[in-house]
């Protein structure tokens, strides 16, 4: 068990590695099992502090090298080839700033991602901005002002290619940005291109509170979001809305999310012009940016959607939005939030990382029984550390 809360959790592409972020600033690899049932710390990476938390973590397609931010501007680089072979003070963690071209002021960045081929990484931040990345250059290439508060989340439509971004904000709407719409700065000695002019290339309208994550299915067509409207919704990239037909819906309650229950009625609360195929309703969406999504094609077709929730449990969907299981680790703290959780790319395994500092594992069992409860099944583990 960790001392302090788990923020995130993923498995690496091939599924053979998990790492995980924790508010101890420890960053956590793990080398997964068969079929990813087990895990077996490898090292830990002792992230550079920021403000507050690590906020998010991303490995690249090859296991390479590893980025993660912060509530600042700076996102860190690590090179996942050299840890092995070093102590964790030897370790370099090079320093990409997102905010040198500024005279003044400052940002936290909520979400990054690392393009396909290693080259570009993509921002979400608290300025209300999506920043796009050189590796290479150690450069702004752009910053696109395209939402009216907070960034919360960010992914590629397809990790095979990086001209279609998603990002989802706090001022409830999702936007898709294509990429050859946008002019990159290419300059060494100028500032990165400002997309204060530049429209989306489409807008999914249906949320009505502050959107927390969202999730490509890699298809290029589908995504998912999770929402503290308490709801996560499924859509399709040829129903978006023109951006000039989104109009901001005010939102109906003054409340925050970090600290509240939520004041309204999910079923009742709707946007009038929601254009999701599916809304998924059950789990809840409170204290932190909880994670939503697809489930993998390898095992499960693709056929489910999964989140964590704020009451410690896993929420798994049908794709018509009916609840097939809720996963519960049964955590005996006080504060189980689950904000992160990741179904193995090929294996039977879901891993869940959760802020009471606990990572469990569920294994996979068919139609009949989706995924084994930890506590009646010995091939279910829970992986505890003293650090």
């Amino acid at each position: 068990m960790y001392r302090r809360r788990a923020y995130s959790g993923m498995y690496n592409t091939d599924g053979s590695l998990f790492y995980t972020a924790s508010q101890d600033w420890n960053i956590r690899v793990y080398k997964s099992g068969p079929q990813g049932v087990g895990l077996t710390k490898q090292h830990i990476i002792k992230a550079k502090k920021g403000q507050w938390t690590i906020t998010d973590t991303c490995i690249s397609q090859d296991s390479a090298s590893l980025i993660y931010s912060s509530i600042t501007p700076i996102v860190h680089h690590v090179d996942l080839r050299t840890v092995q072979e070093l102590n964790s003070s030897e370790v370099v963690h090079h320093a990409f700033d997102f905010a040198k071209w500024r005279v003044f002021g400052s940002f936290g960045l909520w979400s990054v991602r690392l393009s396909g081929d290693g080259r570009e990484i993509v921002a979400g931040s608290s300025d209300n901005a999506l920043y796009v990345y050189d590796i290479e250059t150690d450069k702004v290439l752009l910053r696109v002002q395209g939402h009216s508060d907070d960034v919360n989340s960010v992914t590629f439509a397809d990790v095979s290619h990086s001209n279609l971004i998603f990002s989802g904000s706090d001022d409830c709407h999702i936007r898709v940005w294509d990429r050859r719409c946008l002019n990159a700065s290419t300059s060494s000695t100028t500032p990165p291109s400002s997309g204060g002019s530049v429209k989306p290339a489409g807008v999914f309208v249906g949320h009505t509170e502050g959107v927390t994550h969202v999730d490509s299915k890699g298809d290029g067509v589908y995504l998912v979001s999770n929402s503290k409207d308490q709801t996560a919704k499924l859509w399709d990239l040829r129903s978006m809305s023109r951006p000039d037909d989104a109009p901001a819906v005010p939102k109906k309650y003054n409340w925050d999310y970090r600290g509240m229950n939520y004041p309204g009625d999910p079923i009742v609360d709707r946007h009038p012009h929601d254009k999701s195929l599916v809304t998924f309703r059950g789990h809840k969406v409170l204290r932190t940016l909880i994670r939503v999504r697809f489930s993998p094609q390898s095992s499960t077709g693709q056929r489910y959607v999964y989140t964590g929730s704020a009451d410690g449990t896993v929420y798994i969907y049908d794709l018509s939005g009916d609840i097939v299981q809720i996963l519960d680790p049964h955590s005996t703290m006080s504060n189980p939030v689950i904000r992160d959780a990741h179904w193995h790319p090929y294996g039977p395994v879901l891993t869940t990382t959760a802020w009471d500092g606990t990572i469990s594992q569920f294994t996979y069992v068919g139609e009949r029984g989706l995924l084994q409860d930890p506590t009646t099944t010995t091939t279910t583990t829970t992986t505890t550390d003293k650090n």
